[in-house]
């Protein structure tokens, strides 16, 4: 009987081995995920922050072209009216 309950003993300690060393597995996982965590909260500010300097430029982007645009037209006007007056 003895022999049973050590052989008993032997598993739990072998069992207890194992979960041991797949709680300190787990562990080190979890603390690989907070720092990837970290990492891509930091990114995604970063590409916020990208977004939004774009949208500004685009912006600015898109006054100029109106502008220019009517820089075109008032051109296009003016060689209208030296073809006419043949200036």
């Amino acid at each position: 009987m003895t022999a049973k309950y050590q052989e008993v003993s032997a598993q739990i300690g072998k069992i207890a081995t194992k979960l041991e060393n797949q709680e300190n597995d787990l562990l080190k996982n979890n603390d690989m995920l907070d720092e990837m965590y970290t990492a891509n909260q930091k990114y995604f500010q970063q590409l916020n922050t990208l977004i939004v300097g774009g949208q500004i430029r685009r912006d600015e982007l898109n006054k100029e072209m109106a502008a220019l645009k009517q820089m075109w037209m008032l051109a296009r006007q003016i060689k209208w009216t030296f073809k006419i007056f043949k200036i």
